[in-house]
């Protein structure tokens, strides 16, 4: 584990390096923290008064080992750029607050089991390719782009009780998707969608 004493932090000057864990508490640049590619870094630890984390395009695309979102303790919103932890060893998106999730920010993340987002704008294919990932929850109003869950072969579930969600074919390619609120939406004994749930199923999946 490494602490950076320097407010004039920058990435490169890790690169090559064998730092599994950094800790960064002086950098409020969130721009500055661009990794794509490093292979070894498990966890950043980022400043505590960052209000607004910003993180840029492709900022940890690819690095295979990180564990979780380098998230300050307190925050107003989050944004998270396009294929910002594509690729990564993240197994778990718990963002509790206003967020804007970029295209395909968390694709290919094979490790991640489960999503809670809220009040969030979420972009095309911001989830895909994710085949571990097993259920997603919604609270607030939440915008779903076109096809931003995709081809997650294991999601079982969506919680949607107490979400808005605007959403245009969101869901394709989730065979095992037949729960929303962890009730079956198909009736076996009627051979067709629970009544709750056939309008969302047609306008969404």
């Amino acid at each position: 584990s490494v602490t950076y004493p320097d407010i004039e932090f920058m990435a490169y000057e890790i690169e090559g390096s064998n730092i599994e864990e950094l800790n960064i508490p002086y950098v409020t640049d969130m721009s500055k923290l661009v990794f794509k590619g490093n292979k070894v870094l498990k966890k950043v630890t980022v400043a505590d008064n960052i209000e607004s984390p910003s993180y840029v395009n492709s900022a940890f695309q690819n690095c295979t080992s990180l564990e979780a979102i380098p998230l300050p303790k307190k925050y107003d919103s989050v944004s998270v750029g396009h294929f910002a932890f594509s690729g990564t060893a993240i197994s778990e998106v718990d963002i509790n607050k206003p967020s804007t999730i970029g295209r395909s920010a968390f694709s290919g993340c094979n490790a991640l089991t489960d999503v809670k987002l809220t009040s969030a704008a979420v972009d095309s294919r911001a989830f895909s390719s994710c085949n571990a990932l097993k259920e997603i929850s919604f609270k607030g109003g939440t915008t779903l782009g076109e096809l931003s869950i995709y081809n997650c072969p294991e999601l079982e579930n969506i919680n949607i009780a107490g979400a808005d969600i605007t959403s245009e074919d969101s869901f394709d390619k989730c065979p095992k998707l037949t729960k929303i609120d962890s009730k079956p939406v198909f009736d076996s004994s009627t051979g067709d969608f629970v009544p709750e749930y056939k309008d969302f199923v047609f306008k969404y999946f």
